[in-house]
């Protein structure tokens, strides 16, 4: 049988030791990889959608679980309306018919 070339071919290492070796090191790089690439997102993406992605996050590793998900989604939704409603009701009376049709 063909041992072929690869890093521990001349080593005195049983198979299990390699595999583990291995193992351990793809587990590693698979971490720093994911670690990366939310830095190189949470720099890209700033404000509301940085926020939904970290809600998408900790539903998926379990921290919240997907019925407590839709009450903060629409309780974010229900606060930004509120909000620009009471910016369309701050506007002069002449102009009132056309910031809520904007809204």
């Amino acid at each position: 049988m063909n041992n072929g070339s690869h890093l521990f071919v001349d080593n005195q290492l049983s198979d299990l030791a390699v595999e583990l070796i291995m193992l351990a090191s793809s587990l590693l790089e698979l971490c720093s990889c994911l670690r990366l690439l939310i830095k190189i997102l949470n720099s890209l993406l700033q404000g509301q959608v940085a926020k939904a992605i970290q809600k998408i996050i900790c539903i998926g590793i379990g921290v919240i679980r997907i019925e407590c998900a839709n009450p903060l989604t629409q309780g974010s939704n229900i606060g930004t309306t509120t909000t620009a409603l009471l910016t369309v009701l701050a506007s002069p009376g002449d102009k009132l018919a056309a910031a809520f049709q904007l809204t």
